[in-house]
């Protein structure tokens, strides 16, 4: 097996209570031989990884709104390039709405929503989702 350099980043949505959602960044970065796709394969193969965690943004209600949504299909949370741009998350139906849900400020107590209507045919449903930013 051959030494390689692994990163892995990731966003991870996070409900630290039962309404709000939290945003966390997490990158875990080393060398090691690759045995399989776990990170912790990393650590057993010698130059473990090293994770660092950071919180990036909080989504209030997010969890409330999204565990009413009955049609949910989709729970898009943004990257770095997406909040720059002001979207933090994206909660998509089935077939009817896509809630838009703003990036909050930190003294900022409530978030902005826009529900956008995606104006299917009869029939038609969401099959997948992808949060893209510009850039």
């Amino acid at each position: 097996m051959s030494r390689v350099a692994a990163k892995l980043e990731l966003d991870l949505s996070v409900t630290p209570d039962s309404t709000s959602n939290a945003v966390d960044s997490v990158s875990i970065s080393g060398a090691g031989r690759m045995c399989s796709s776990s990170a912790s394969s990393l650590a057993a193969a010698g130059g473990g990884p090293t994770p660092w965690v950071r919180h990036v943004a909080t989504i209030p209600a997010l969890a409330y709104i999204a565990a009413g949504k009955t049609q949910k299909k989709h729970l898009l949370v943004g990257d770095a390039g997406c909040r720059a741009a002001g979207v933090s998350a994206v909660l998509v139906e089935g077939a009817k709405f896509c809630y838009v849900y703003g990036v909050v400020g930190v003294r900022q107590e409530f978030g902005e929503q826009q529900v956008l209507d995606m104006q299917l045919s009869e029939g038609e449903r969401v099959m997948g989702a992808r949060l893209l930013s510009e850039g």
